[in-house]
């Protein structure tokens, strides 16, 4: 699974045990460097088979993908208009299946997670940036244009209405790790960058901006909540990423905010596989190609 400063690979048993893994921290790999990270790290792991069967490579990016193969378009990691499995499967003798890095990460809680018990759930990654996996009756719901989840282009005011975004949307300005940090720009010495831990940390010794800034955190995201149960009544929407790793002292605060807002509860959990959920849902990935496969060549 790569994101724009983190890549993590991991071997999988089929059933979810995590028999390897390997993190790049701060790679600030874009483009044809980033495509190379992702060979070297499937590599890494493809070594470490000892004589087992590999059913499969699933790759985790944060951007839109189509047909499990092409990134339309991912701006963290450089890869727009990139057939990433085809790339790839020059140098695997395996199906190779490319993915939403937060979709993965939705399959993970939905299989080995907070969702085992559901059905029906929306998984919230807020990190450096803004993503949304949905899951339907255990499969992912891609929509159309397969950018469904894609809640960093979600706008909740007039304001933002009247702006376009080329690159990161509305929500992901604000609703991010990104988005604090730019906010608390204004607020810092020349030269300094404060991270969203500093900025909670900051709130909870009372400093005026950093508290506005949180507050308006917390607004933003249970609005967010009432629209996603609004639109898509799941039975529970999973709360995962760095930034909420800080934000988890405040669900109390959000869960009251949520009170009498819809005729259904809303349930609302954090993840309990942190870091693993994107990797264990390339496994589910895995899997599920293989089912499939598999089923497709009984009838035949």
């Amino acid at each position: 699974v790569v994101g724009g400063q983190k890549a993590r690979a991991a071997l999988c048993s089929i059933t979810g045990q995590i028999l390897e893994s390997r993190l790049l921290e701060n790679h600030q790999r874009k483009g044809e460097d980033c495509v190379e990270m992702i060979r070297a790290l499937a590599e890494d792991m493809y070594s470490r088979i000892q004589g087992r069967i590999v059913r499969g490579i699933s790759v985790g990016v944060p951007g839109i993908v189509l047909d499990s193969d092409k990134v339309m378009v991912a701006p963290a990691v450089g890869l727009d208009n990139v057939c990433l499995a085809q790339r790839l499967s020059a140098y695997f003798n395996c199906p190779i299946l490319v993915e939403n890095d937060v979709n993965l990460e939705a399959l993970g809680e939905s299989w080995f997670g907070a969702g085992q018990e559901a059905h029906d759930l929306a998984y919230i990654h807020i990190g450096t940036l803004l993503g949304m996996g949905i899951v339907q009756d255990r499969s992912l719901f891609r929509g159309a244009h397969h950018g469904a989840g894609e809640l960093g282009y979600l706008i909740l005011s007039h304001e933002e209405m009247g702006r376009e975004y080329l690159q990161y949307g509305a929500l992901e300005t604000r609703l991010s790790g990104y988005g604090l940090q730019c906010s608390a720009m204004q607020y810092a010495k020349a030269g300094e960058t404060i991270p969203p831990q500093r900025i909670f940390a900051l709130a909870e010794q009372q400093e005026p901006w950093a508290v506005q800034l949180i507050e308006d955190f917390c607004d933003r995201l249970a609005m967010v909540l009432v629209a996603i149960s609004t639109l898509l009544d799941p039975e529970v929407i999973v709360l995962g990423g760095g930034v909420m790793e800080s934000a988890k002292a405040y669900l109390p605060q959000i869960r009251r905010m949520l009170k009498g807002k819809t005729p259904n509860p809303i349930l609302i959990e954090c993840s309990r596989l942190d870091k693993k959920a994107g990797v264990l849902g390339g496994c589910v990935s895995v899997l599920h190609h293989t089912m499939n496969y598999s089923q497709i060549r009984d009838m035949i």
